[in-house]
This record gives C-alpha cells, sequence and structure tokens, in this order.
C-alpha cells in the first residue's frame, strides 16, 4: 500500500477504494473539509471539482497530525489602532487518538512520495532535508496539474491549469510541484517530524508480510498501528551454494538429494592381462 501510494499506482488504490466504499469517502470528505463530492467510484482517484483551497482544508488535517482546524482567508479584524475587534482563528480542539494516528501513519507514507516515489524531484531540489510530505495528482486528460505538500510547519496546495479548461501537457510532477518547490527553497521551514505515538515501527520481510530481522536483505522498516504489527519470522538467509571442486569432492549432485557418494568403479583389465581361466 505504501508503495502504491508512493508510486501513483492507481490500480491498487481504486481497489482499497472500493473495499473502503465510495460512500465513506465521499462522508469523510464532507466531515474534514465541508467539501460535497459525488459518490462514485471515481472520487476514488480525485475525480471531483475542487479549488485549492478546500484541497488545502483536507491536507491540513494531515499536516497537523489529525486536528481538524478551519482555514480562514482573514484571521483577524483590528481598529485604526491596531486594536484587535475579532479574530477568527481560534485554537482548534486536540486531535483524537484514532485520528491522530491515522493522520501520521499517512504522513509517513506522503513522505515516501518525495523520497522515492512521484515527487522525488524534490530530493535533487535540496528539499530533502525537510523530510516533507505530498503527493503529485493529474487530471486523465492532462487539464489539471496538482501538488499539495507539507513539512513541520507550512502547508501549500498548487494548481496548475487555464481557464479554457484545456490540456496543459503538465504532470503533476513537472508543473504544480516545481512552483511547490520554488516556493519552499525560499520559505524558511522546519523539517517534519511525525509523531510516533500509537505506532509500532517494524522491519518487514522484502518478500513476504512478515515482520524480521533488521539485518535481513532488502528489509525495511515500516509503521504499523501499535498491536497490529505482523507476525515476527527470524531472517533466514539462504546458504551459498559451494564451488564445482568442493561440489565434486562431496558427491556433487548426488549430496543435492540425499543420496549416497557413488565410489568410482576400478578401471577395467587390459584384455592382455586378463587372467587365465
Amino acid at each position: 500500500m505504501i508503495d502504491a501510494l508512493a508510486r501513483s499506482y492507481n490500480q491498487a488504490t481504486v481497489r482499497i477504494g472500493m473495499q473502503v466504499g465510495p460512500e465513506r469517502l465521499t462522508q469523510l470528505i464532507h466531515v474534514l473539509a465541508g467539501l460535497k463530492a459525488d459518490s462514485n467510484p471515481s472520487v476514488i482517484l480525485g475525480a471531483t471539482d475542487q479549488s485549492p483551497y478546500g484541497m488545502a482544508q483536507l491536507y491540513q488535517f494531515l499536516a497537523s497530525g489529525g486536528e481538524i482546524q478551519p482555514l480562514h482567508a482573514v484571521r483577524g479584524v483590528v481598529d485604526a489602532q491596531g486594536k484587535l475587534l475579532k479574530r477568527y482563528d481560534k485554537s482548534p480542539a486536540p486531535a483524537q487518538e484514532g485520528d491522530s494516528i491515522a493522520a501520521n501513519l499517512i504522513s509517513v507514507g506522503l513522505q515516501q512520495v518525495v523520497s522515492s516515489g512521484t515527487a522525488a524531484g524534490l530530493n535533487a531540489d535540496g528539499l530533502g532535508r525537510l523530510h516533507p510530505a505530498g503527493k503529485t495528482g493529474t487530471s486523465n486528460d492532462g487539464r489539471d496539474s496538482w501538488y499539495a505538500g507539507y513539512t513541520g510547519d507550512h502547508l501549500a496546495v498548487i494548481w496548475m491549469g487555464n481557464d479554457q479548461n484545456e490540456q496543459t501537457g503538465l504532470y503533476g510532477a513537472s508543473g504544480a510541484m516545481r512552483v511547490w518547490s520554488g516556493i519552499f527553497r525560499n520559505l524558511p521551514s522546519a523539517a517534519l517530524r511525525v509523531s510516533n505515538k500509537g505506532l509500532d515501527w517494524q522491519y518487514v520481510q522484502a518478500e513476504g508480510s512478515n515482520a524480521t530481522d533488521e539485518g535481513c536483505p532488502g528489509a525495511r522498516r515500516l509503521p504499523f498501528v501499535a498491536g497490529f504489527a505482523p507476525q515476527y519470522v527470524p531472517c533466514t538467509v539462504p546458504e551459498a551454494a559451494p564451488p564445482a571442486e568442493e561440489q565434486a569432492q562431496s558427491g556433487g549432485w548426488r549430496s543435492w538429494f540425499g543420496l549416497d557418494r557413488k565410489e568410482p568403479e576400478p578401471a577395467s583389465t587390459p584384455a592382455s592381462e586378463t587372467p587365465a581361466r
């Protein structure tokens, strides 16, 4: 799942989205951002008209570690003397534990988008130091180029398109992400540190789904909800085959199948030396 997210594998995304259900997804979108979306399967891949403001409202839930913080274009109003008359950005309620764990798991996945996925170009721009989380997005006909990403204290959502709703020729990584990169290269920002509260990090087999030892070849360290980590299986590394000379001395292929070593037959006696009867 984390690789499918990082590399934008649509089939895997649709499969898990259908297991969750489009109706549940649209309900979640409405709860987090107050946005309305049709409960069609296409919503799983983001086929819904939303503004960058609306998308920022969705992503702030992840960037804040599971807090629902209503966004405001105006933070406050002051009089001519600078006295505050009205303030709109009230402190949000603390994140519920389940929301926090879910948001942090997704943030780890979105960091993989940058480290080894479709947004890996940000590392070449020198932004790997921020450990950012983000996601590229491209509409099927190339009309829209999206990038949403956040660091430890900044979130930005970029959309690129045109008023005629025609193709731009840009992907998420070649269009919107370039703008995001330009902003964050010049914006003092803190690195993203995802909280480990409620998470259990385990090394997982390269091939398979069990937890294993850190030194196991190809093992990857991945987070799980505490109490739901996979079963541990000790690492077993197959022994290398002995050299050909050693195989010959130990009985060759017969020893591979548990057969006794076949002794060489004695050389036949020359006819001239055959004993007389």
